[in-house]
């Protein structure tokens, strides 16, 4: 193996790391956002639902305890945190699927001749170094991009 060869893994292992932290963090927040949204959402339909009570008695006290238990429960909210969970990670993976299959390629592909560096691998690890130097440069430092705040 070449030093080309572990220059070329060691930039897919840390893209891939960077990209699961990324999708970890991303997961995180939406784990946070998505029980709240929809508690949010849910919380006054179960209220005014549970204001509606009909001519029965019975009916009316069935109905405001099943608005209470349902108000007091957490079990929704769980299931609504790994959804959250799952949607952030793959959201995530969905706008990084370039820079993922470039660190993909410049990790797995194998290469013929032990004492060659494969054109696959060094192609991929060229091509994900130009996708970072491109984010660095015009998501980081924002070159190119119009200034709101200038006169």
């Amino acid at each position: 193996m070449t030093r080309y060869d572990i220059a070329a893994k060691t930039l897919g292992i840390v893209t891939l790391g960077a990209l699961g932290l990324d999708c970890h963090k991303t997961g995180a927040r939406f784990s946070d956002e998505l029980p709240a949204n929809r508690a949010g959402n849910a919380y006054p339909d179960i209220y005014a639902n549970s204001l509606r009570g009909g001519s029965s008695f019975v009916g009316s006290q069935v109905q405001r305890l099943y608005a209470e238990k349902r108000l007091k429960t957490r079990l929704p909210n769980n299931f609504y945190t790994v959804q959250g969970y799952f949607y952030g990670i793959f959201k995530q993976l969905k706008e990084s699927v370039i820079p993922l299959g470039l660190a993909a390629g410049a990790l797995l592909i194998p290469h013929a001749d032990k004492t060659k560096t494969s054109i696959g691998r060094a192609a991929c690890a060229v091509g994900l170094a130009l996708y970072g130097l491109n984010y660095f440069f015009f998501d980081v430092m924002q070159f190119g991009r119009k200034k709101y705040f200038d006169k």
